[in-house]
């Protein structure tokens, strides 16, 4: 294996690691829409209809972004994961 091809999984590894960490990010701020949905719903929902429909999206929002981040989040890391042992294989052989 070359030093360029070594170079190239590295950098690799490290941008998926990046991007896994950008997913992280979005998830917590999806789970912060969520959190403002419910405490709206909960706190407010006898001064406003509006305010308590305004709680079920974000809610719905946040829950729903939650799982789809959630599933990129596992993806991503089976995707790391099988960089790595596909690298480690290449470097053993």
């Amino acid at each position: 294996m070359t030093e360029r091809e070594i170079r190239g999984y590295h950098e690799e590894i490290d941008y998926q690691k990046h991007m896994l960490s950008n997913l992280q990010r979005f998830m917590t701020l999806a789970v912060l829409f969520s959190t403002i949905g419910i405490v709206l719903i909960y706190f407010f929902h006898s001064l406003s209809l509006l305010i308590t429909i305004l709680g079920i999206i974000l809610l719905v929002i946040g829950v729903v972004s939650s799982l789809v981040f959630g599933y990129g989040i596992y993806k991503g890391q089976k995707n790391i994961d099988n960089l790595i042992n596909i690298f480690k294989e290449k470097l053993n052989d």
